[in-house]
């Protein structure tokens, strides 16, 4: 069934290598969106529900900050779990060299986020939004690597308990 360079083999191979990087690339298109956005806030429904329960406006605004920092911390850790996952196509990489490298270009378009938001009116670089991006891309990759060493260790204790049972 394999066929020449044109043929059903290559039309595989790049649909493995999109399969791997898109999400990765999708998701950064996200942040770029995201950041673009003159004014990100709480949502206005979040903030009516806290002014009719009473809370203080100085408390809505710290939730607010709060909120805010939480969505960067998130995103990069999502975002840097895609990059590493796109990573995977190095097959000759050590997971520590692809952890490294998944970090450091999360924390590079973090950089650059901040930078590209320093032309978005309301919008201001803010070196601590990079480290907490920075923060959120390292937590989500131990989280990952952490999660990935449970699934092995349940698919090989899986494959042990069916192979014995034959």
């Amino acid at each position: 069934m394999r066929r020449g360079p044109r043929g059903p083999a290559r039309s595989s191979s790049v649909l493995r290598v999109l399969a791997r990087v898109a999400p990765a690339v999708v998701w950064a298109g996200v942040i770029f969106y995201l950041s673009a956005q003159p004014n990100l806030g709480t949502p206005s429904a979040i903030v009516a529900l806290l002014r009719q329960s009473g809370v203080p406006p100085e408390t809505y605004e710290l939730i607010d900050y709060l909120l805010r920092k939480a969505a960067h911390f998130t995103e990069y850790a999502i975002l840097a779990v895609l990059i590493h996952h796109a990573l995977g196509l190095a097959s000759g990489w050590s997971a520590q060299r692809r952890l490294a490298v998944a970090w450091g270009l999360a924390v590079l378009y973090a950089a650059s986020d901040e930078f590209h938001q320093s032309f978005v009116p309301g919008r201001g670089p803010a070196v601590t939004d990079v480290v907490i991006d920075a923060c959120g891309a390292l937590a989500g990759l131990l989280l990952w690597r952490v999660l990935g060493r449970r699934w092995a260790r349940r698919r090989r204790t899986a494959g042990l308990v069916h192979s014995q049972s034959r």
